[in-house]
């Protein structure tokens, strides 16, 4: 009996373990991924909105990809899945705040460029159509019906995004190319792409033990029925995003940093209609209805964000911009009335 639980101990320490050691990992991983989304956007000239969007953004959100998928297909909870994305997307946009803590130049949404309002309500349009297709629950069409339209105009959106971004001839400028102090940009582009995928998989792996450690963790602290233990592993889960954010933050690249928010959150929708086309009928059938509030959340916190980067306030409470703590108030009243709601019978 003794010996059983100092076993259970040791698997206990772990899970501990497991939480340190991930944290780490994806913090010094974090960090080179931006260096190397800088290397891309100047070597290639693709803008650096348009690498966050993309590149940087397509490997902090890998792990939401397989949480997602492993709900659906493990755990047969569509619902869980969606709920995921739809949280990441929020608490996504309500890293702003942090972001615009770390920088000292001045409100972060007024230094942003107005070219990240078009992505940006691309994301409102792809959720506006999700909330839709959620509402279809008796109608039953080809990979799920609705969703499919949802990742054509994914899609279509981002090569759109792209045409944008890359067809000004301002997309890296040459006060950017000689003042970047990054050594990457003079290496051939073989050692770029591979170090991006490398980095890409260590954080992949390493938020994947984040997810596992956090979730053991709640469950054994007795969090684990609790909104406390969901929020752990959401934090836990976010915490890719929040570190290349932060390092784009500090590299002074602000759009990188805005456009790896906006292109998680875009990613994060085509998740959706991926589980929805590997679940055996159409997800909105096993999703609630309270989906929906996380939905029109997102909408408004991304429209508030369309009207910081555009209107471009300068009024500040200490190092916060007013316009970045108007987007967390928010998120936080539309958690206080989720939470509310998960509590009703």
């Amino acid at each position: 009996m003794t010996r059983q639980c100092k076993w259970i101990g040791e698997i206990g320490d772990m899970g501990w373990l497991g939480l340190l050691v991930g944290a780490v990992v994806v913090l010094c991983a974090g960090r080179s991924l931006s260096k190397t989304g800088e290397a891309i956007a100047i070597k290639g000239n693709m803008g650096f909105a348009w690498v966050g969007m993309v590149f940087i953004a397509g490997a902090t959100a890998l792990p939401e990809l397989f949480t997602s998928v492993s709900a659906v297909l493990r755990e047969k909870s569509p619902d869980l899945a969606v709920g995921n994305c739809l949280g990441s997307i929020a608490f996504n946009l309500a890293l702003v705040l942090l972001l615009d803590w770390v920088e000292r130049r001045g409100n972060l949404l007024s230094l942003g460029n107005v070219r990240i309002a078009f992505p940006a309500a691309l994301a409102i349009c792809l959720l506006a159509l999700l909330g839709v297709v959620l509402q279809m629950k008796d109608v039953q069409g080809i990979l799920g019906g609705g969703t499919l339209l949802v990742g054509c105009v994914y899609l279509l959106g981002v090569r759109m995004i792209y045409r944008h971004e890359v067809g000004h001839q301002d997309a890296v400028s040459q006060d950017e190319r000689t003042t970047a102090n990054n050594s990457w940009v003079e290496g051939p582009w073989r050692n770029i792409w591979l170090r991006y995928l490398f980095l890409a998989c260590v954080i992949f792996f390493s938020s994947l033990v984040l997810a596992w450690s956090g979730e053991w963790v709640a469950v054994r602290t007795g969090l684990g029925s609790t909104f406390v233990g969901f929020l752990l592993v959401a934090i836990c889960t976010s915490l890719p995003e929040a570190t290349a954010t932060v390092t784009s933050i500090r590299l002074g690249k602000v759009d990188m940093a805005l456009g790896n928010i906006i292109g998680s959150n875009l990613f994060n929708i085509f998740i959706i209609c991926i589980c929805d086309w590997i679940w055996e009928g159409p997800i909105a059938k096993d999703c609630s209805s309270q989906h929906l509030i996380s939905i029109h959340l997102g909408c408004v916190l991304t429209a508030m964000l369309i009207m910081g980067i555009t209107y471009k306030t300068k009024r500040r409470i200490g190092r916060i911009g007013l316009d970045t703590l108007c987007i967390f108030l928010t998120y936080l009243c539309g958690v206080l009335l989720l939470y509310r709601l998960a509590l009703q019978p």
